[in-house]
């Protein structure tokens, strides 16, 4: 699993070059596997998410024609396979202008979230706590019905393992 988000660090590091004028989701997610590829990943883990602007609202989103604009948000969701393990990572940045104040009050507040629940982490604390560490800061900031997916999942030899982190699951 180290060897799996490793490359999908280095990717990563390549995905964001593809980020050019013009571009679109599309274009962007069919050069994807040949960048794993050439890292050493087998195949993608799941298929890629590339988001540009209100796309990157919607989890699932799958890549389509939209065409990158200057101010966008940019979300990839990616992961790859590295001697049979999975890797996964999310990641958001902002296309050739700096966030709006509301952008960076948003983002600031989800990743106060994630590290406050990252450090919340330690045996015997249920999985449910958890989610409720970042659930609470982002409900605190007022986009508590905006929180509409789990906080994380399990991950190893296939993308999505038995398990979540969520307010549903009680271990």
């Amino acid at each position: 699993m180290r060897a799996a988000s490793h490359v999908n660090d280095m990717a990563m590091a390549e995905f964001k070059k593809l980020i050019k004028p013009e571009i679109t989701e599309i274009e962007v997610a069919s050069q994807m596997l040949t960048i794993y590829q050439k890292l050493g990943a087998m195949a993608f883990s799941f298929e890629p998410i590339v988001a540009f602007g209100k796309n990157a609202a919607d989890p699932h989103h799958m890549p389509d024609n939209t065409v990158l604009q200057e101010g966008d948000t940019v979300l990839f969701d990616v992961g790859c396979v590295v001697n049979g393990y999975c890797s996964g990572m999310t990641r958001t940045f902002f296309y050739k202008k700096y966030p709006s104040s509301e952008q960076a009050e948003i983002y600031n507040l989800v990743r106060q979230a994630n590290e406050s629940a990252e450090k919340y982490c330690q045996a015997g604390v249920r999985l449910c706590d958890i989610d409720a560490v970042a659930r609470n800061i982002i409900t605190q900031g007022g986009y508590g019905d905006d929180f509409t997916h789990r906080l994380g999942h399990f991950i190893g030899t296939e993308t999505h393992e038995y398990g979540d982190v969520s307010k549903h699951l009680q271990i």
